[in-house]
């Protein structure tokens, strides 16, 4: 243990002191190590990420379908494309890879992580290509406005990846 000086009166304290015992000054600076929660853990950072994508896409093809509805358009007699189908199953299967993401974060181990986060990447990037190719021309005028929801989730499942791929065991 070494003694320091304090600056505020000059007595002598011991270097482990937080403040100085007679006139209370403080010695030591609050800590920076803690970090914010979403910066401690990319993974979790990542699931939430993801989660607010696919939340938000299943949302819009909500509105989308009421609107539809409301207005009397009948989808009897279309066939519905295979990769549309892929696209919309993928990304609403992903809700399900992002929450179990999100839950198993603090407790899973390095494998199980690596295993959802890859998951969730595959069906994000089905999602996407999916949602590009149902667009067709219209990803090129329209894409920020409806692509942002798979991309999203592409950049959370990819967080969490790179997350993962980080924690030693």
């Amino acid at each position: 243990m070494a003694l320091i000086t304090c600056p505020e009166c000059n007595h002598e304290v011991s270097d482990k002191a937080d403040v100085c015992p007679n006139c209370s000054y403080p010695l030591k600076s609050p800590s920076s190590d803690a970090a914010p929660a979403a910066v401690r853990n990319p993974y979790r950072s990542g699931a939430i990420m993801g989660l607010i994508g696919s939340i938000a896409f299943i949302v819009i093809l909500g509105i989308g379908y009421m609107n539809a509805m409301n207005a009397g358009v009948e989808s009897s007699g279309r066939e519905v494309p295979v990769w549309e189908l892929e696209a919309g199953i993928c990304i609403f299967a992903n809700t399900a890879v992002f929450a179990a993401g999100l839950t198993t974060a603090k407790s899973a181990g390095r494998k199980v992580l690596l295993g959802i986060s890859a998951v969730a990447l595959v069906f994000a990037f089905i999602g996407t290509v999916g949602m590009v190719l149902y667009m067709n021309v219209m990803a090129l005028c329209l894409g920020p406005l409806f692509l942002w929801e798979p991309i999203l989730q592409l950049v959370g499942a990819a967080k969490m990846m790179n997350a993962s791929l980080k924690i030693d065991e």
